[in-house]
């Protein structure tokens, strides 16, 4: 039996039980492996692996607060793990935490730079933020990384098409078609990106594939029934299938009477909350519910299947509304009960919003538009300002949200079903869509051919909701005044400015570093100007960019950033040393020595401040005060560069100490052979020492190097004088 207690376990035994939990987690008995994980919980050494690993089976059993926990006590424990950072970040992206998986992304990437799924989930998390050239750019890495990783292909198109580079997206899709032909998520993507461009023809067959997958669309209780493909239906039973999500049933449903048309007798199998909905729907003869028993039929075709049997197009969509409708009586007793209102009676909703406006954003409408009396339609609470119907929500009882909406002046809605109940049954409703929407909404297009009564606020910059609702509350407040009618232009007007949370910086600041130690200057630059554009007085930021536009030659740039760091956080040794490196390089050496004693006074510790004035004193000749600068950066770090080695044998050469310049100068040229100035400094102090051949060869080494070489030459003519006097 095993028992908590660490007595006569040996490392062998705790090994054979680690792999063992492994496996039973890897066979999904995750209770069981849980059990064995918490019997090291005592193994000290063992803390950060079981931590992680209760992390990950606290999530496969859904208890996602304590694997947030345990994941976060797992880093604390050993923050060098890149996959606890990983895991941590999926975990995330789960509830939408976007900024804080950005974070955990990027802290895994620093330690991991190799990680394909670490890259598209930063992808994921940008994409949410909606720094989308950035998830793009992230996107791409993940692919690059592993070839055919078919889950961040068909998140780079969707971020593709939704930045109007639709085109692109269809041509990687197809080629990854090429390779993996019966990927059913490829076709899926593929079908979004040509419907949302607008190439409705070859998107309808591509959507079709929806039905190979079950996860999906594929119902298993029609798995050996005949699919309707649009042939020959007088006189047959046909079966129409609700779709998976209740926005689509909403939206396709319209198709039955065209169906009805054809003479045949039109079923509906739907879930039962739609029921009392879909009893009146024209062209319906009837009705079944996926709790009960298949009704007889001849033939079956999903909702989402009919527009390709009729071959819709954006000018031939079916668009007479209301075709879902409400009892006159219904709608009078909510008008009764709402009472009576001197102005406009709107209702809100975010149901089914993936990447909508935060709760603290739509509320703001409340304070710009007195005039109006907000419903809640979400069940929300918790606000004052909304009336409370009482109805919880898209999950209660949808025939009195459908006579609810009836009694509404105007709806505000995200993409979900309470939208699209309101155009269906021919409510004035706006849309409010993320920049890179579903593809029902095409593109760049106020209206949409689906509800004429339907106006659709998109956003113009991914991720700001902020100049979404301006524009929203704008039109409202001039709707609520009689100014205008429910679906005019929106009026221009200034945005209030989006409030960025501080992790999103910090990992825009960690990819930023990530990149520039990487080599790629491009790439860092716009990870740092991210930042800096976000939060101008970011200091790492400024300190960082700096330092890479002076490698680039931007001297002045680098030099006004590096003091506005200074100036912002006048105790950063980091920033002052870094200004201190750039008045150095420029020749300023006396404001260099200023700025380098400002950083040791914050960090007496700081290694490569001391170098930084050690070699900052030898140029102004203050040899004794380079050399104890020099002496205390190595006592604190030896892995100082080949320059420092070189200019610390200089000084020792200023000071007479000849054989400890000389073994200091061989160790800078054991770091960098091809630097030309330490075998000429080396030649110098060999010729000093009364050794003309090691001096000779020194020289011969720099002329090597540089066949020109003036040092070099001068030192060959000195040895031969010197071999003369000898």
């Amino acid at each position: 039996m095993l028992t908590t207690g660490t007595v006569g376990r040996t490392p062998d035994f705790q090994n054979a039980v680690v792999q063992r939990a492994m496996a039973l987690y890897g066979e999904g008995q995750f209770n069981s492996a849980d059990m064995l994980f918490s019997s090291l919980a005592g193994e000290r050494h063992l803390v950060p692996l079981i931590r992680h690993m209760r992390g990950l089976i606290a999530r496969q059993l859904g208890r996602k607060e304590d694997a947030l926990l345990l994941l976060r006590q797992a880093i604390e424990a050993d923050p060098t793990v890149a996959s606890a950072h990983a895991n941590l970040g999926m975990l995330l992206l789960e509830d939408d935490h976007f900024a804080e998986a950005a974070a955990a992304f990027a802290a895994a990437l620093a330690l991991n730079p190799a990680s394909a799924p670490a890259h598209f989930g930063l992808a994921r998390a940008f994409g949410g933020l909606g720094l989308v050239d950035l998830a793009i750019d992230a996107g791409r890495d993940a692919i690059a990384l592993q070839a055919d990783f078919t889950a961040a292909e068909c998140h780079l198109s969707h971020l593709l098409t939704g930045a109007g580079r639709g085109g692109e997206a269809r041509e990687r899709l197809r080629d990854a078609l090429s390779r993996q032909p019966d990927r059913t998520d490829l076709h899926i993507a593929l079908a979004s990106c040509l419907l949302t461009m607008g190439d409705w023809a070859a998107a309808w067959p591509e959507l079709e594939w929806r039905w190979s997958d079950p996860r999906l669309g594929g119902d298993p209780a029609l798995a050996g029934f005949i699919r309707w493909r649009g042939e020959e239906a007088s006189g047959r039973t046909i079966l129409l299938q609700a779709e998976r999500e209740d926005a689509d049933t909403l939206q396709f449903v319209r198709y039955a009477p065209q169906v009805k048309a054809l003479g045949a007798r039109v079923g509906l199998r739907c879930p039962p909350s739609l029921a009392p909905l879909m009893e009146a729907v024209p062209g319906i003869d009837f009705l079944a519910t996926d709790d009960q028993p298949l009704p007889a039929f001849d033939l079956f075709a999903p909702l989402l299947s009919l527009p390709a049997i009729f071959g819709t197009l954006p000018e031939t969509v079916p668009a007479a509304v209301p075709y879902l409708h409400v009892e006159s009586g219904r709608i009078a007793a909510w008008r009764d009960r709402l009472g009576a209102s001197v102005g406009l009676t709107v209702g809100v909703s975010r149901a089914g919003a993936e990447q909508g406006p935060a709760v603290e954003r739509l509320r703001a409408l409340f304070d710009q538009c007195p005039a109006v009396r907000f419903v809640d339609l979400d069940g929300s609470g918790g606000d004052d300002r909304l009336f409370d119907p009482g109805l919880g929500g898209w999950g209660g009882p949808v025939g009195e949200t459908a006579a609810l909406l009836g009694a509404l002046d105007l709806v505000i809605a995200c993409d979900g079903p309470i939208a699209h109940l309101a155009g269906a049954i021919g409510r004035p409703v706006w849309i409010l869509l993320p920049a890179g929407g579903s593809w029902r909404w095409l593109r760049d297009r106020a209206e949409t051919p689906w509800y004429p009564r339907a106006r659709l606020f998109r956003q113009r910059c991914p991720g700001h909701w902020g100049e979404v609702l301006d524009r929203v509350g704008r039109l409202l407040q001039a709707v609520a005044s009689g100014d205008e009618p429910p679906m005019s232009e929106p009026a221009e007007g200034p945005s209030a400015p989006e409030a960025v949370d501080p992790l999103v910086i910090d990992a825009l600041f960690a990819e930023g570093a990530r990149h520039q130690q990487a080599g790629d200057a491009v790439r860092a630059r716009r990870f740092y100007g991210r930042a800096l554009s976000f939060d101008p007085d970011h200091v790492n930021s400024l300190c960082n960019l700096g330092a890479l536009e002076q490698s680039l030659g931007a001297w002045g740039d680098a030099r006004r950033k590096l003091e506005r760091a200074v100036e912002l956080a006048p105790a950063s040794a980091p920033a002052a040393r870094a200004l201190a490196d750039l008045l150095r390089a420029s020749g300023s050496f006396e404001e260099a020595a200023g700025h380098y004693r400002r950083a040791l006074d914050a960090s007496p510790g700081d290694a490569a401040a001391h170098a930084g004035l050690a070699m900052t004193l030898r140029v102004l000749e203050d040899y004794p005060g380079a050399m104890a600068h020099f002496q205390r950066a190595v006592e604190l770090d030896r892995g100082h560069s080949a320059a420092f080695f070189l200019e610390l044998g200089q000084t020792l050469v200023a000071l007479g100490r000849l054989d400890s310049a000389a073994v200091s100068l061989l160790h800078a040229l054991d770091l960098d052979p091809d630097l030309l100035l330490g075998h000429c400094v080396l030649g110098q102090v060999h010729l000093k020492a009364g050794r003309p051949e090691a001096a000779a060869a020194s020289f011969r080494c720099a002329l090597v190097i540089d066949p020109g070489c003036v040092l070099a030459r001068n030192g060959l003519v000195d040895v031969d004088a010197a071999g003369a006097d000898l």
